[in-house]
């Protein structure tokens, strides 16, 4: 595994494939292998989602003290747009975001460090996300920033490919809160 490109922490990976005349194969998850790039990550949880139509975006989702999560992000069907964004007050990256296409043919893998909150749009119906967290899901520490933030000014049209005038949202994510700083 190699990283492919890096901004405020976050670290957009690209994992070894193995190709044969039977499909490929993938190590999903390699400690050793994260060490060596820099990341150390203990995989407390598992996470996996389903999305039925392109156009929905989940997120920004994060969780505030004392159960930040740092997060090993990938999509194992179909495609999405993958942020991450620095919510860290003091930081000098605060409200500065990255995104990056993951797929499941590109088996990408983002990286995003705790303090960060992250969000995806699905590029096409029927996408699957994978992730790791390094710890555990607290609902009462559950927080959600708006995709539309001005203060974070994502661009969620990915090229044109996505236009998310009138997104599918969670409860939560439209009622999410903006980033002050």
């Amino acid at each position: 595994m190699k990283i492919k490109r890096e901004e405020i922490g976050v670290k957009i990976i690209e994992p070894k494939i193995v190709t044969d005349n039977r499909g490929w194969f993938q190590i999903a998850f390699d400690f050793y292998g994260l060490q060596e790039l820099g990341i150390e990550f203990h995989i407390c949880q598992e996470n996996h989602s389903f999305t039925e139509s392109r156009g929905t975006i989940r997120g920004l989702n994060y969780q505030e003290a004392p159960f930040e999560q740092a997060k090993l992000v990938r999509c194992t069907a179909g495609s999405m747009y993958s942020v991450a964004a620095d919510i860290r007050k003091g930081s000098e990256t605060f409200g500065k975001w990255v995104g990056e296409i993951l797929s499941a043919e590109n088996h990408r893998i983002m990286y995003v460090p705790a303090g960060f909150a992250h969000g995806v749009i699905a590029l096409e119906d029927r996408t699957e996300l994978q992730y790791f967290t390094n710890s555990k899901f607290s609902l009462e520490h559950a927080k959600s920033i708006r995709y539309d933030d001005p203060a974070i000014g994502i661009d969620w049209t990915v090229g044109g490919l996505i236009s998310p005038d009138v997104p599918n949202l969670s409860e939560k994510n439209r009622n999410g809160g903006y980033l002050t700083p």
